[in-house]
């Protein structure tokens, strides 16, 4: 299996703060994007964390989480566009 992710980053760029993904802060941004590559570095390159299965550590537990935050913002944003 590739590296690449299959769902696609979500940015929000502002003039007041850095790009975020739509639904997290800065904070949680960062922490997903650090949650994410360790994901990949854990896995050495036979995928990453999986959406079917529950959480086996607290990283992947925390990932999951903040992607379903940035999952409802995403949402939001795309039934406000519309």
């Amino acid at each position: 299996m590739s590296n690449e992710r299959i769902f696609p980053r979500r940015y929000q760029a502002s003039a007041s703060q850095p790009c975020t993904l739509i639904g997290l802060t800065v904070e949680e941004t960062s922490e997903f994007e650090r949650l994410d590559q360790l994901s990949l570095d854990s896995h050495s390159g036979n995928g990453a964390w999986s959406f079917d299965d529950e959480p086996t550590t607290p990283e992947e537990k925390r990932w999951l989480e903040l992607y379903r935050k940035h999952e409802t913002g995403w949402s939001a944003w795309l039934a406000a566009e519309r």
